[in-house]
């Protein structure tokens, strides 16, 4: 998943991610939760 990997080079990460099958397009899934978080800068 390449935008999650872009989001991280943002500093945005992913601290919840539930995803489902999709069983009519093999290797597709719905992402069902996305929590994203951002760490506060030190």
């Amino acid at each position: 998943m390449t935008w999650l990997d872009a989001l991280a080079r943002q500093g945005i990460f992913a601290s919840s991610l539930a995803v489902s099958a999709q069983p009519t397009q093999p290797g597709w899934v719905t992402v069902t939760t996305l929590v994203l978080e951002r760490p506060h800068a030190p």
